[in-house]
């Protein structure tokens, strides 16, 4: 395999974010296209949103004291004067 090639080979392997990012940028050798991923990864590290690592269970929003019933709901075609 042509040297040239490496640092393709190399892009293709990472995250397609990186991957785009380094297909604008001009690599000039293997060990420049890695350090340019490293680079890249660490910004895509610290830009992405933090999430908890807990997630608590919402409380229940209803009163246990009170009941709800559903109404149901009759379907019905509109009259000409409710179709306007």
């Amino acid at each position: 395999m042509p040297m040239e090639m490496l640092p393709n080979c190399f892009i293709y392997g990472l995250k397609k974010g990186i991957q785009h990012e380094l297909f604008i940028l001009k690599q000039h050798s293997l060990s420049h296209t890695i350090d340019l991923a490293k680079l890249l990864e660490a910004k895509f590290t610290a830009l992405k949103p933090s999430q908890p690592k807990f997630l608590r269970p919402a409380p229940p929003t209803s009163n246990p004291n009170t009941t709800q019933t559903a109404i149901p709901i009759q379907p019905r075609c509109l009259t000409p004067q409710e179709n306007v």
